[in-house]
């Protein structure tokens, strides 16, 4: 998403300004994840896998793709990181 021009918010909620902890919501027309305190209209809640996922792509050096990643990748949490680049993609698009 950062490469894409869609930096993610992990670490603060975009709503509140809080430190994120333990939630599992994202906003993408806020542009992350959000306080479980706080509430968007396009809140979705997602798995902690896809959560984790999402957080280790983020992480990656892309130009040392080439050695390879550090984690492992499962079938659904790809599909649901995937869901997730969709969405915000289509926002960008419709705005």
């Amino acid at each position: 998403l950062n490469l894409a021009g869609f930096p993610l918010s992990f670490d603060i909620c975009p709503i509140c300004g809080k430190k994120i902890e333990n939630s599992l919501k994202i906003s993408v027309k806020e542009g992350g994840f959000i306080d479980k305190n706080c509430h968007a209209k396009d809140e979705r809640e997602i798995s902690e896998g896809e959560k984790e996922l999402l957080t280790n792509f983020n992480g990656v050096d892309w130009d040392k793709i080439d050695e390879g990643l550090n984690f492992s990748v499962t079938g659904d949490n790809l599909v649901g990181a995937e869901k997730i680049l969709i969405l915000f993609y289509s926002l960008e698009i419709y705005q």
